[in-house]
């Protein structure tokens, strides 16, 4: 037996594994309305309890299953120790020490993985230390995953509602949502896409979407499907249909009309239905990885802003955030050597554009907000990450710190930079403005708008916010909030062009550098597909050898598919709502508050 069990092991080495969350009966902590779960899942590494992930947020349920997934890698020599912990989300605030802790489970790999199924589901009591009541089931889903490459590209609306109440009939705010079954013929179900709500309208139009077909089916083109249409108000089901992916794709070859149609049935009345589904757009397409564009010419063209406003303190201070005593302590440099590298190594020209904002230079009487820090504005360039901080220990005694923090300019240069690459298909090129800040800018409306209306170029902006200010604002640019929209005028970007991360302090150096390299690469290979999604590599070029080891590969290709790891994630179809709760007790391990009166005791430890 433990011979086999070795040899399964070994067998399953390297494999990744989809963990796909769901909770029933879960303890409602909330006054007025149910609760807002979260799950957030942590691994045991070097006798700590690091997050690794979590799932978006699902307002008012207290039967929740999760869109997002967990992805491990599993590695047998590793002796995974897991925690899956639930939260409610009172607070738009990533810090969990702000929410309310529900309960978690304590787990091996070994104990949510079966030795002869492929997919494999266990149930769990969630609780809190220190108490024995049961605070709801959790219900973790196992599957091996499939590797593919191809990825289907959906477009969606909704047609013919019954309008027997005629022209008072009341509008919905609808939105889509699609499952998949989990074993064949369970009837247990579980969501892989929730669309955004499409606001008081008989005939929704749904932004249309993409993703990998392991997401959806694990590449089991006869798995089966459901795409359910469902009221915001109450959560309330209006119709859902019945498919499989081979279904929908034998549909779009043989149809008629420039749409497949599908008729939507509540399963409270299927003597008839109130809905059809349009699907305007069907296609299954080969998806690309960063990497074949690279080998195909792409290039990644840096430009650099760094902040020198007062906030971040005089050099004469030991606390500055330019400190140039103590280059160790620099968030700035620190940022430049891990980030700023491992873009840098995929830009084959050697050519990086560094630029300052926020300080007075060449004893200028006003502060500048985009100025090149060698001097010449017809040559920003430096020739690699060492010239950049070179440039940057040599400038910081000549500035005079001043403010605000004011970022259009940089924008408009990044802008302007990208528009003289030319980008064509033979010519491929894409521009990432890393921009370095210890607080929140102060023009965000002129930053958003300008983001929005350039959001069609080959154009994304990584924000990096170090030193102690809240850079709670500044999650708007974050990848996994979806997209930029402008509050006025309702306006959203084309695609996702920003990113945001904090420099964190409380993370060990090793882990905290690979973890800010991952994070940034994940999002710029995404930006990049998005914007590349309709252009095929050109054919891999010969390159000249250092060229070709200065790439840092395994960046990319180690680079687990995590989102919101630093941020709240939330569902885009129920958004948890803000409330203010008294102060409860915490959980010493994540901060999180702690109902009593729901357990009858607090608990001093996870």
């Amino acid at each position: 037996m433990a011979a086999d069990l070795d040899t399964m092991l070994t067998s399953l080495r390297g494999m990744k594994v989809e963990l796909m969350i769901s909770c029933t009966d879960l303890v409602d902590l909330d006054t007025m309305t149910k609760s807002d779960p979260m799950c957030v899942l942590f691994v045991k590494s070097m006798g700590k309890w690091v997050e690794y992930d979590r799932t978006e947020s699902i307002k008012n349920t207290l039967n929740p299953k999760f869109e997002k997934s967990f992805v491990i890698e599993f590695d047998p020599r590793t002796y995974h120790y897991l925690r899956f912990s639930v939260y409610d989300i009172d607070y738009n605030n990533a810090k969990l020490e702000l929410q309310d802790y529900v309960g978690c489970v304590d787990l091996n790999f070994m104990d949510i993985v079966s030795t002869k199924d492929a997919l494999y589901t266990c149930n769990k009591i969630l609780r809190v230390q220190e108490s024995s009541k049961p605070r709801g089931t959790i219900s973790i889903t196992s599957e091996l995953m499939t590797e593919t490459r191809d990825i289907v590209n959906i477009h969606v609306a909704a047609h013919k509602l019954d309008k027997s109440k005629g022209m008072f009939s009341k509008k919905n705010d609808i939105y889509l949502e699609i499952s998949k079954e989990l074993s064949r013929d369970s009837g247990n179900y579980q969501p892989v896409y929730r669309s955004d709500v499409y606001p008081k309208s008989n005939k929704p139009r749904w932004r249309p979407f993409s993703f990998n077909l392991q997401k959806l089916c694990n590449n089991d083109w006869t798995r089966n499907l459901k795409i359910s249409c469902y009221s915001s108000q109450k959560f309330e089901l209006i119709g859902q249909v019945p498919t499989t992916l081979a279904e929908l794709h034998n549909k779009d070859t043989a149809k008629t009309d420039s749409f497949i149609n599908l008729p939507l049935k509540n399963p409270k009345d299927q003597s008839k239905h109130k809905w059809d589904l349009r699907i305007i757009k069907f296609r299954v397409d080969r998806q690309h990885s960063l990497i074949d564009y690279l080998r195909g010419g792409l290039h990644l063209n840096l430009m650099i802003a760094i902040d020198f406003t007062a906030s971040n303190g005089s050099l004469n201070d030991i606390h500055s955030l330019h400190n140039i005593r103590d280059l160790d302590a620099n968030p700035y440099l620190h940022t430049l050597e891990t980030i700023g590298r491992v873009i840098s190594d995929f830009n084959f020209d050697r050519k990086l554009a560094l630029y300052g904002f926020g300080a007075k230079w060449n004893d200028k009487e006003y502060p500048s907000h985009c100025f090149p820090l060698s001097g010449d504005k017809t040559a920003p360039y430096m020739r690699d990450i060492e010239d950049v901080i070179q440039k940057y220990k040599e400038i910081l005694p000549v500035l005079t710190f001043s403010g605000p923090t004011m970022l259009a300019p940089i924008i408009d240069r990044a802008v302007a930079l990208e528009e003289s690459q030319n980008t064509s298909k033979e010519h491929q090129v894409y521009t990432v403005l890393l921009v370095i800040t210890d607080g929140v800018i102060n023009d965000m409306n002129n930053v958003m708008k300008r983001l929005i209306e350039k959001s069609h170029r080959a154009l994304s902006v990584v924000f990096v916010g170090v030193g102690p200010a809240d850079f709670s604002l500044m999650e708007h640019f974050s990848d996994n909030t979806g997209f930029l929209k402008l509050e006025k005028t309702g306006r959203l970007s084309e695609r996702q062009n920003t990113h945001f991360l904090p420099y964190r302090k409380d993370v060990e150096e090793p882990e905290r550098d690979m973890m800010m390299k991952r994070d940034v690469m994940t999002v710029l290979s995404k930006h990049v597909l998005q914007f590349y999604k309709n252009v095929e590599p050109n054919k891999p070029r010969l390159r000249r050898h250092d060229q070709l080891n200065s790439v840092p590969w395994e960046a990319i290709l180690a680079t687990p598919h995590v989102e919101g790891r630093d941020n709240l994630t939330r569902s885009k179809s129920r958004i948890s709502i803000m409330t203010v709760k008294d102060t409860k007790p915490m959980c010493p391990t994540c901060g999180a508050s702690i109902d009593v009166s729901k357990t009858g005791r607090t608990h001093t430890s996870h």
